[in-house]
């Protein structure tokens, strides 16, 4: 027997409601999926900050998630870290989830399960080249041969403040890209501090 669900409450015109944070991310991912097929949205964990104090912001009188528009919240900052254990803990989760339901449609469609995972070893740095934001990927199990690198133009990014919980806040960001082309080893020597 599962969990039961919690019901869910109509409007006047017996529409269901959305949790006002739910509706506000759909509308940022649709305003931005028809930018094109070169925009990225990207979620990322970590803490929202004030700038000065250096601690994690507190909003009185606010108790749960709330969406935040950055730019209008002056002295903040989001740092991009979690805890090994905590992320070791939601990757396992992802992972589980996504195997069971890989395996749920295969038994449905009578087919082999399609998705695969491997864990890479990648590290990302970010450099300022001619004004423009590049993020070079290195691939750290084969001595750091460059993978990739992007360009990246910054459109937009919303945060999510996760109220008393004081482990975890998110932020949800869209960037144009374009693939730079991969640098070879004597190519980023004649660069000289890409890595």
């Amino acid at each position: 027997m599962g969990v039961p669900r919690a019901p869910t409450y109509g409007n006047l015109l017996g529409a269901t409601v959305l949790d006002d944070n739910v509706r506000h991310l759909s509308d940022f991912f649709y305003q931005h999926a028809l930018l094109g097929n070169d925009v990225e949205i990207e979620g990322k964990l970590g803490l929202l900050f004030h700038k000065k104090k250096e601690s994690r912001i507190y909003l009185d009188g606010v108790k749960s998630l709330t969406m935040l528009v950055a730019d209008e919240i002056p002295e903040t900052s989001f740092a991009a870290e979690i805890d090994a254990n905590m992320f070791r803990h939601i990757n396992e989760a992802l992972l589980q989830r996504r195997y069971t339901d890989d395996a749920a449609w295969a038994r449905a469609n009578n087919a082999k399960p399609f998705w695969s995972y491997r864990h890479l070893r990648l590290t990302d740095k970010f450099y300022a080249v001619n004004g423009e934001h590049v993020r070079v990927t290195y691939d750290d199990a084969a001595d750091g041969r460059v993978v990739e690198s992007i360009v990246k133009e910054k459109l937009q990014h919303v945060e999510f403040w996760s109220g008393k919980s004081k482990t975890i806040d998110f932020r949800v960001s869209a960037s144009r890209e374009k693939k730079g082309h991969t640098r070879t080893q004597s190519e980023k020597a004649e660069i000289g501090g890409w890595r």
